[in-house]
């Protein structure tokens, strides 16, 4: 007599109940108890439950810690989660960016994901992708939203995106070989280009590139790409007042700033960091909140100093004044990251644009490219609407502008999902106190459902203050 496998089977049950000592079946009355769990399965139509998700990075904590001995982490990871979480109805989940089939959901008592259970997380995938051991292609049970990714530009990334086996020479030594002696060049060229491979991102396309070298690599590939830029563009805030601060983050001003900053300046400036070390490092909701303030910080800045890519571009997304520094060994890996991206932003130490000498400190000029960086985030929510269950969520709470019209998203739409909205649903969004909630809601919410038997309801309620009641 073999106990049944709890780990696939989803419910919570003792099945030894059902198989008697003799081997031979032995009719049982089960309780509400498997139904309850099975309902659990479904939406409210009926249908396989639908989650949204949000990038995770404790697995790249533990990878850092273990393996290269580093116990910070980058705060933009979080940032970039922020940018995608603002356009979903909700977080259900979190992935984990370097092992996609790790989901923790929100609420610990649902069901494990299986392969063939129906179930899905939509979850964005704009995020640095090229840590060797990491999980591609994602399991069935992602719905991904393929927009603003960066493909490491190295074999071992490479390699996995093209679904290719992986080079057998450690990654650090092609390195040292290709830099001292030339080898692996033409590898690496052959690597970028065979349009036979990758089928999982040909089969999800269209795929957003953060950045051109991406874009290059993708299109290579046979891989139906469009230049997204950073999915941090789109990031909105509420109105908040300037507090006049100056902000430098990670840039040494002794060595990047002297002669072209004046010591008044800097004197005057908070000194911040992306890298979060000790408690600051720990917890994933932790890090959320600390990347929305951080959000917050720029918004009121005066002007923002900084060679962080995911610092630079929620500053424009926000409308304060930041000033790229570049320079050898920037973080986050530099080089390509930037490509297409760094023209939004004032630039520093840039050898074919040298920086103004007539730059006004007191009155900083707003960036450049406004109107162009404007039409890059049109074209991100575009993409976004391509997948349902965006769409219409981000246009009830202002995410997605009003006059994203149906014809500009058929322009890069090309498929079908299987979660495309009901069409004979009726939106309902409203905002409400916490006592009419309480007191008036039931007995509305009652009534609408009454009047409206056979239609299906959509209600978006915003709320504040309703933990309280």
């Amino acid at each position: 007599q073999e106990r049944y496998n709890p780990s696939t089977w989803p419910f919570n049950i003792d099945m030894n109940g059902m198989v008697s000592a003799t081997s031979s079946l032995t009719t049982v009355e089960l309780d509400n108890q498997c139904q309850e769990d099975y309902d659990r399965f479904k939406d409210g139509h009926g249908g396989p439950a639908k989650y949204y998700g949000t990038l995770n990075y404790d697995e790249r904590r533990r990878y850092l810690v273990n393996v290269e001995g580093n116990y910070g982490m980058n705060l933009g990871d979080e940032t970039q989660g922020l940018a995608g979480i603002q356009a979903l109805p909700r977080i259900d989940a979190f992935v984990e960016r370097d092992r996609l089939d790790m989901v923790n959901f929100t609420d610990s008592s649902t069901p494990p994901l299986f392969a063939d259970d129906g179930r899905r997380v939509k979850v964005f995938l704009n995020a640095w992708w090229g840590t060797p051991d990491m999980t591609w292609p994602p399991p069935s049970y992602i719905d991904p939203i393929p927009l603003s990714m960066h493909v490491q530009p190295t074999r071992m990334a490479m390699s996995k995106f093209k679904q290719v086996p992986v080079p057998t020479m450690p990654e650090w030594l092609e390195r040292f070989l290709t830099k001292k002696f030339g080898y692996g060049k033409k590898q690496q060229e052959e690597a970028r280009k065979d349009d036979s491979v990758a089928p999982y991102l040909k089969s999800q396309a269209p795929i957003g590139a953060r950045d051109t070298a991406t874009l290059e690599f993708f299109q290579e590939n046979g891989i139906q790409t469009l230049f997204t830029a950073c999915l941090t563009m789109t990031l909105s805030l509420p109105r908040v007042e300037k507090d006049n601060s100056v902000l430098i983050v990670d840039v040494d001003a002794e060595t990047q700033l002297k002669g072209v900053v004046s010591d008044e300046i800097v004197q005057g400036a908070t000194f911040l960091t992306q890298r979060l070390t000790g408690s600051d490092a720990e917890g994933n909701i932790h890090r959320f909140v600390l990347a929305y303030e951080r959000l917050i910080a720029y918004a009121r800045a005066r002007l923002v100093i900084t060679n962080r890519l995911h610092v630079a571009m929620p500053c424009v997304a926000l409308g304060t004044p930041v000033i790229f520094v570049h320079g050898k060994g920037l973080p986050g890996g530099g080089g390509k990251r930037l490509d297409g991206l760094d023209i939004y932003m004032h630039q520093m130490n840039k050898e074919d644009a040298p920086f103004p000498e007539d730059f006004d400190w007191s009155n900083p000029p707003m960036n450049p490219m406004a109107d162009d960086f404007q039409r890059r985030v049109k074209r991100i929510q575009q993409l976004a609407t391509c997948h349902s269950g965006i769409s219409d969520s981000s246009l009830k709470f202002g995410v997605i502008a009003p006059d994203l019209t149906v014809g500009m998203e058929e322009e890069v739409c090309t498929r079908e999902t299987a979660w495309s909205a009901n069409p004979d649903a009726i939106h309902i969004a409203t905002s409400i106190d916490a006592n009419f909630f309480e007191l008036v809601f039931p007995s509305w919410i009652n009534a609408l459902s009454k009047s409206n038997r056979e239609e299906p309801l959509v209600l978006y309620i915003l709320t504040v203050k309703l933990s309280e009641k």
